[in-house]
């Protein structure tokens, strides 16, 4: 990044920083949530990985669905002044397919550069999503470039790209490379420990109760003036420990994601109440509810979640 300024950390990410503590940021031409909520140590690791400190080079983030993965490195990177791409990979992905692809312009056919190219070439972060579905054979032909002098070869054409000094390459997945056996993230592969081996892997937590009332009361600020932040977010977190993707039995989660949905769906005036018939009433909260995250589920996995609901809702 050639043009740019010093800007302090605290003011920059909104964390507690000491005085003079201060970074380099490019020009910022992403939009920004200036509500989000970095976690301290892990805004330490992202700031490390940018510089390129040793062992920080190729980075890998871990954690469950929802907790925020891809969300993180956007707001990172737009505070930066960093360009961002990202894909979510699959078990059909092919390497080739990451580079570009071929358009029909002006009647004739052309190769567009786009994501890992184009981030490689010019600079920036590219962001592999969901990187252990991919076929581990695909995965390791990434091995090229991973390696800090190592050059990229854009398949499609021939061209050897030149290493850009401000590149970083990061995953996101559920596993890391170790498949799943709680069935809760179908698809997730064992990945070769020699492609495993070239990056360093951080799990991120889950956000503390307050900041997810915070992160709720921010999405939808309506619910900002009544009790149901708090009882929202104790209502996920008793169903989320009990999800099977954290050893509990439970095949639906409320992932922080699902509970700004819930959220938004509650508020919206399509979810008010309405006569049912004979008198009765519907109840928002669990058709909001429902239709963020429960329909399609097993009954009786849907009436356990209801059930931890009740303790912290009157759902009736």
């Amino acid at each position: 990044m050639e043009d740019g300024k010093m800007v302090a950390i605290s003011t920059l990410f909104g964390v507690e920083a000491p005085e003079g503590a201060a970074v380099f940021v490019g020009n910022q031409s992403r939009e920004i949530n200036h509500g989000y909520v970095f976690n301290k140590r892990i805004l330490r690791k992202l700031l490390s990985w940018f510089e390129a400190e040793p062992g920080f080079q190729n980075l890998g983030i871990v954690g469950n669905a929802g907790v925020g993965k891809t969300t993180l490195l956007k707001e990172f990177c737009a505070r930066m002044g960093i360009e961002f791409r990202s894909v979510s990979v699959s078990g059909d992905t092919r390497f080739e397919s990451l580079f570009g692809r071929r358009e029909i312009r002006n009647g004739s056919t052309e190769y567009v550069e786009q994501g890992l190219a184009e981030m490689f070439r010019a600079g920036g972060c590219f962001c592999a999503n969901e990187f252990f579905r991919m076929d581990p054979g695909e995965a390791m032909r990434m091995v090229e470039f991973l390696d800090s002098e190592g050059e990229l070869t854009n398949p499609e054409t021939g061209e050897v790209i030149p290493r850009h000094p401000d590149f970083r390459f990061c995953f996101t997945g559920n596993s890391g490379g170790f498949g799943d056996e709680s069935g809760a993230y179908a698809g997730e592969r064992r990945g070769s420990f020699a492609l495993r081996d070239r990056f360093f892997i951080m799990e991120l937590p889950e956000m503390s109760a307050e900041d997810e009332q915070k992160m709720l009361v921010l999405a939808v600020p309506q619910l900002e003036t009544t009790p149901f932040p708090e009882r929202m977010v104790q209502a996920a977190r008793a169903v989320r420990s009990a999800f099977v993707g954290r050893g509990g039995g439970l095949p639906v989660d409320i992932s922080p994601r699902a509970l700004v949905r819930w959220g938004n769906l509650f508020v919206s005036p399509a979810y008010q109440a309405y006569d049912t018939g004979n008198g009765v009433m519907s109840n928002p909260m669990i058709e909001s509810l429902e239709d963020a995250c429960l329909n399609g589920a097993p009954d009786d996995a849907r009436e356990a979640v209801l059930e931890l609901v009740k303790t912290w809702i009157d759902i009736g």
